[in-house]
């Protein structure tokens, strides 16, 4: 038992308790069975978090990334995953990647499900699953929605209150309007009556103190009028209105918006591991939905301190808008070009995974060699190798499953 061998003609043999058993690794495949998947990495903002159910995640760590595989060594590159986030995708997706990202996931509870085929054949009907839930902000908990309710019905009481209180105060500044325009009447006619020598120089002097008294108070009473008047505070364009003439307001109450876009301002954040390559000056590009061209920027300010929660930094940048197509609100999807390099990149489907990384068949002196990388970035075709591999080696890419190494190869042009 535990012994191994490989005879003259290829086929292997393995030792255990109930005799010998032989495999022919020439054998074409004939796993009928659809591959067991498993869900082997969630990250948060490029952090891991334990993959276990019922993970709860701060409103803030919405920034999403799940990395899974499917057990098939005959051929791992002829494998197609079928994915869906229950709680935000209405139907089941289909890729051949092994990480799918999810951005701006809201509060909520969530189920990942995941489960693999090989090309052509059944999908796997028990999928691997992970269920969290985002946490909402203390704004979205039913116990401050019933606060709210409670200061809304008390400001909506002070409101009405100090609408009436207003409403009497308005009629009061009229009334006394009109007295003070009647003794500044009086007041004249007095005058007309001293030129006629038809009134006394003291009634005289009394009208005419009464008249000065009478300006003032109009003066008073037209600046507390004029306070009614409503005037921008800067120079912007005005959104829809939000009462009707006649209405009574407060200080609370939303009359329009007025918004100042140009330039604008873009908001964005960055992991922490790219805060010192960004700073004031920096250009960045960005697009907005709905618009074909891509748009440019400055960053013209940026946060003192990395986002303890998200483990993120805060930028902001401005942009011309002259034309006015950007509107102030619009979700904008930013580069940030940190920095140019050279790097290696190899196929996907050359990849072997292994529990303890990724490893690959280099050809050498006639021989295949296994040799184990570490990999970095990875879209759909290609992936980028930071370890393990040097410009000049010869990577073999077909019939990885007969490899072994050591065994004598022969490259075909």
């Amino acid at each position: 038992s535990g012994a191994a061998l490989r005879d003259r003609s290829g086929h292997l043999w393995f030792g255990s308790s109930h005799g010998a058993i032989r495999i022919d690794p020439n054998t074409p495949d004939t796993q009928e069975n659809p591959p067991p998947t498993y869900i082997t990495r969630m990250r948060v903002f490029d952090h891991d978090v334990p993959v276990q159910s019922g993970l709860q995640l701060s409103y803030k760590q919405n920034l999403l990334e799940f990395d899974f595989v499917a057990i098939y060594l005959s051929a791992p590159h002829a494998v197609e995953y079928h994915y869906r986030l229950e709680g935000m995708d209405e139907e089941w997706r289909t890729t051949t990647q092994r990480s799918i990202p999810y951005g701006s996931v809201p509060p909520g509870k969530y189920r990942f499900a995941v489960t693999a085929r090989t090309r052509g054949g059944d999908w796997n009907p028990e999928p691997a699953t992970l269920e969290f839930t985002i946490l909402p902000p203390f704004w979205g908990t039913w116990w401050f929605r019933l606060v709210a309710v409670g200061c809304t019905m008390l400001v909506v009481g002070l409101v009405i209150r100090r609408r009436v209180l207003n409403a009497r105060k308005e009629l009061g500044h009229r009334q006394e309007f009109s007295r003070r325009l009647i003794e500044s009447q009086e007041a004249e006619r007095k005058r007309q009556l001293f030129e006629q020598k038809l009134a006394s120089e003291e009634e005289y002097e009394i009208a005419v103190n009464q008249l000065n008294i009478v300006k003032a108070d109009i003066i008073i009473i037209q600046a507390q009028i004029a306070k009614t008047e409503i005037r921008a505070p800067f120079d912007g364009t005005i959104g829809l209105r939000h009462v009707s003439e006649g209405s009574y307001i407060s200080p609370t109450t939303r009359i329009t918006t007025l918004q100042d876009n140009q330039p604008v301002k873009i908001d964005f954040t960055i992991p922490e591991k790219y805060a010192a390559a960004v700073k004031k000056g920096d250009r960045i590009g960005f697009t907005v939905e709905g618009v074909a061209r891509k748009f440019e920027g400055t960053v013209y300010a940026v946060e003192a301190r990395i986002d303890a929660a998200t483990r993120t930094m805060h930028l902001r940048a401005l942009s011309p808008n002259s034309d006015g197509v950007l509107i102030p609100g619009a979700f904008a999807n930013v580069e940030v070009v940190f920095k140019e390099k050279e790097t290696l990149a190899i196929p996907a489907f050359a990849l072997i995974p292994e529990l303890k990384g990724q490893r690959v068949f280099l050809y050498k002196n006639g021989k295949a060699e296994s040799q184990s990388v570490e990999i970095g970035t990875r879209t759909d075709e290609r992936v980028e190798v930071t370890q393990g591999l040097a410009p000049g080696d010869t990577l073999i890419t077909s019939a990885l499953l007969q490899l072994r190494p050591g065994m004598t190869v022969r490259p075909v042009e």
